[in-house]
């Protein structure tokens, strides 16, 4: 009896000075971010709406220490004006994830005034920012428009052609292309004036008295323009705009030629003439 008891107290005072159990420790569950493409689309989105402040916000915190804000609006805005873009439409095609970079590749239209719909495929990089749990858009020029990667522009160069002539029934030109010449003198090289004045009058028709005043205001190395005279007219007096101290500039111009230029008007204008027996015909 002695025995068990004592056996009793040996197993019970052996199970209270066992070590209580530690306390199992538990870890908070990593989030995943947001899915990349959905920065893509939100990007393109603010793109399409020329959302300048939010697409920014969507750069990755590297990009926007290459470019602040105020010169990422403009990049975008001039590209725009310049190809005078009037809509854009950014379409998501697919994306790779490789770590924390993601591959966004997209179509890109710009539909413009001046150049129909420009179509390119492109491709963005996001990159994810531990600290905001985040993706962030790579950004470079190039996702602009391609060839504007490396700090490009676009430049828009224009190219008038020239207008067309016109002719009367009988074949005769009434608006053409032709030359205009501008007559002027250099006074310094003037040796006779009013031998030289005499002789211009009855070309350029301008008084004498205001030839001589703009010769006289003038430096004697300055060219003074005096008139402008047909081409034809300054054929026929070469002998006169030879003398020393003339200069002759030509431009090309167009030329209204002949009391019939003056019918030269609105086609409206022109067949309401025409109906009402005026004979005026209808140029069209």
């Amino acid at each position: 009896m002695l025995k068990r008891l004592l056996f009793c107290l040996v197993v019970l005072a052996t199970a209270c000075a066992a070590p209580a159990p530690s306390p199992t420790s538990t870890s908070s569950p990593t989030l995943e971010p947001p899915p990349a493409e959905q920065t893509a689309l939100a990007y393109f989105v603010a793109w399409q709406r020329a959302d300048y402040v939010s697409m920014y916000k969507l750069l990755a915190p590297s990009a926007q220490l290459v470019v602040n804000e105020n010169q990422f609006a403009s990049r975008y805005s001039q590209a725009h004006s310049t190809a005078t873009v009037k809509f854009l439409r950014a379409v998501l095609q697919s994306a790779l994830r490789e770590g924390n970079r993601v591959t966004v590749n997209y179509r890109l239209e710009w539909d413009t005034v001046l150049f129909g719909t420009l179509i390119t495929d492109d491709s963005l990089t996001l990159t994810l920012d531990p600290a905001r749990n985040q993706w962030g858009v790579d950004w470079n020029d190039g996702l602009i428009w391609p060839p504007l990667e490396g700090g490009h522009i676009f430049s828009l160069q224009y190219n008038i052609p020239r207008r067309a002539n016109i002719y009367d029934l009988d074949g005769r030109g009434l608006a053409v292309e032709g030359k205009v010449v501008t007559v002027g003198v250099v006074p310094g090289q003037i040796v006779d004036q009013v031998t030289l004045i005499d002789a211009l009058v009855p070309v350029i028709g301008l008084d004498p008295d205001l030839i001589a005043t703009q010769i006289a205001n003038a430096r004697p190395d300055w060219y003074v323009p005096l008139a402008n005279i047909s081409f034809e007219v300054s054929q026929a007096n070469r002998d006169v705009l030879s003398l020393p101290g003339v200069q002759l500039r030509e431009t090309a111009a167009r030329e209204y030629r002949g009391s019939a230029a003056l019918c030269v008007i609105s086609v409206s204008d022109a067949c309401h003439r025409q109906s009402h027996g005026q004979g005026v015909a209808c140029v069209m």
